[in-house]
């Protein structure tokens, strides 16, 4: 086999692994701010409804809650939210899901 042709072969599948990482990523941010919107406490709304999920590169991607005040209300766990909802919803949606995204990437690549 020559070089260019096995060099080749893996340009195509670091592509693909590539497009799949991608694609997941945006399909794990989204479920994650949907679990965290759950979590979050809402007051006006404003809050909930200025988030979002970006992709920063190929291999990241943010959620963002894009208000002032979103990270006070993030962190202060002294605050009473007087219809529901709790500090650290992005924390929480994100650990308490991890497993099953990563389980959902890997399964993904298995079938690279």
């Amino acid at each position: 086999m020559e070089f260019q042709s096995l060099n080749g072969g893996f340009e195509g599948y670091t592509k693909k692994v590539d497009a799949i990482i991608s694609d997941q990523l945006m399909k794990t941010g989204e479920k994650i701010l949907s679990a965290s919107n759950q979590l979050a406490p809402i007051d006006t709304g404003m809050m909930v409804n200025t988030a979002d999920v970006a992709q920063v590169n190929k291999h990241r991607g943010d959620v963002r809650y894009n208000t002032d005040y979103s990270l006070y209300v993030h962190e202060d766990l002294s605050m009473n939210h007087k219809n529901g909802g709790q500090a650290k919803f992005l924390e929480t949606a994100t650990i308490e899901n991890s497993s099953f995204h990563l389980n959902q990437l890997a399964s993904r690549l298995k079938g690279v």
